[in-house]
């Protein structure tokens, strides 16, 4: 049998496998998170007709004759690009801008992928969509976002649940601190003054408003006349439940009159003698029972730190300049009760649960898998990937930690391959079919004619 005819064999094996991975390119154009491959070719051992010899006397070296056995598909690389990213309508789908997997578990175990369309399932886990396996993340306990991963577990968005439990429902949470931040005109006429009403929240959640009023504070002078107290003002808190309000707290605050570098005090910001912070018991009226129609149900009675010296900073409470009068923000730590209405990921990979009442409570952060040689794991179908001897140990990092990249939620990546490669890469494959094809069909007509020749 002459050479040819094998050579010719093995080429056609070769572009056989060839054309089988674009196939699979071109079949999961539209997989979400699918990676393209793409076959690696090698020579196959060369015949040694005749072995090499070197410079001898008068004669030159000769090189060795060799006749090549045809190709073989060496290896099959799949490509670790990133694909192209596309926004959708659920909060739930995410994508890697950047490299790394997600880690996803089901009952074989643990694997990772670049599909992120995920949803929830009937318990709240969000899982892959078509194949039921979990997401894995870190739980955030008490309220701090971890900075490392760990403790992986199924991460699960709250759902109403018989047994009142469940996260869907935030608590209300009574307020405890009210930070102001407001100017009072430091050329305020006597009698003149600056209010500022708040909205509260008691322990059930029920809605109350208290205001409080700054005005100048009064001296009697030597000659019995009422004067301003240089740089004091005086303040009295009303529950403003009742008609009248209800007086539930009084004091009296002071400003720098002038303005000290050495200690970095301006004049017109308030002084930090205690003053600034004071606390008051606010008795909140009786309100309508939610669980008895026709009653009523007394809340607890409140306990709020009213802040003046805005928590520290010098220029975000209350100051005293030449300027109107005014309230630049108020801001109190009460909420009524609220449900999940939807979540929300993060670049940095935490899970937020939003709340009808408008707050945010980080659940879960989601780590991304990173490995040496990603190009070594295993496709195990499903967009899955295992780890191999030749992928290198795995590593679990946060999103934007040690440029890892970022999440970006309600969006998906799609496929990395792309169709008029792969329709390229069919042409080049199927000429190079068609060649060996006719190197084995020549090969045939060589023998043919050697064994006619013995007619």
């Amino acid at each position: 049998m002459i050479r040819s005819l094998w050579t010719g064999v093995n080429g056609v094996v070769g572009h056989q496998t060839y054309l089988d991975v674009i196939g699979n390119n071109v079949a999961n154009v539209n997989t979400v998170g699918f990676r393209k491959s793409s076959p690696v070719f090698s020579d196959l051992l060369s015949d040694l007709m005749r072995g090499a010899t070197g410079p001898q006397g008068n004669v030159g070296g000769v090189s060795p004759m060799q006749v090549g056995l045809g190709s073989l598909v060496t290896a099959i690389d799949v490509s670790q690009a990133a694909g192209t990213l596309s926004l959708t309508d659920s909060p739930t789908d995410i994508a890697i801008s950047g490299s790394g997997f997600f880690v996803v578990q089901n009952e074989q175990g643990q694997f990772y992928t670049r599909a992120g369309n995920f949803v929830a399932d009937g318990e709240g886990y969000l899982v892959q969509s078509g194949t039921g396996n979990y997401l894995m993340g870190t739980r955030i306990g008490d309220g701090s976002v971890p900075g490392t991963p760990g403790g992986l577990e199924p991460v699960k968005i709250p759902v109403p649940s018989e047994t009142g439990d469940s996260e869907y429902t935030l608590p209300p949470k009574a307020t405890g601190g009210i930070l102001y931040a407001c100017n009072l005109d430091a050329g305020m006429a006597l009698g003149d003054s600056h209010a500022t009403e708040t909205t509260v929240y008691d322990n059930l959640g029920n809605v109350h408003q208290i205001r409080v009023t700054w005005s100048k504070a009064t001296e009697i002078a030597p000659d019995g006349t009422e004067t301003w107290k240089l740089n004091r003002w005086t303040w009295k808190a009303e529950l403003l439940d009742e008609d009248p309000p209800v007086e539930v707290g009084a004091g009296e605050i002071g400003f720098s009159g002038a303005s000290d570098p050495a200690t970095g005090i301006v004049a017109g910001d308030i002084i930090r003698d205690g003053s600034e912070i004071v606390t008051i018991n606010v008795p909140y009226s009786p309100v309508p029972d939610p669980n008895n129609p026709g009653q009523t149900v007394t809340p607890e009675a409140g306990e709020i730190t009213l802040d003046f010296g805005g928590g520290g900073d010098p220029l975000a409470g209350i100051t005293q300049f030449g300027s109107s009068s005014t309230t630049r923000s108020v801001k109190q730590d009460g909420y009524p009760m609220g449900y999940r209405q939807g979540v929300v990921v993060t670049a940095d990979g935490v899970l937020n649960v939003v709340y009808s009442n408008n707050m945010v409570k980080s659940t879960y952060r989601i780590p991304l898998a990173f490995f040496r040689n990603p190009m070594g794991l295993k496709s195990e179908g499903d967009v899955l990937f295992s780890v191999t001897a030749n992928s290198g140990d795995l590593n679990l990092l946060f999103p934007g930690a040690e440029n890892t990249g970022k999440l970006m939620g309600g969006a998906l990546e799609g496929s990395n391959g792309d169709l008029a490669d792969s329709f390229s890469d069919l042409i080049i494959s199927q000429r190079s079919f068609q060649a060996n094809a006719r190197v084995i069909t020549t090969s045939d007509a060589f023998l043919k004619e050697s064994i006619a020749m013995k007619k």
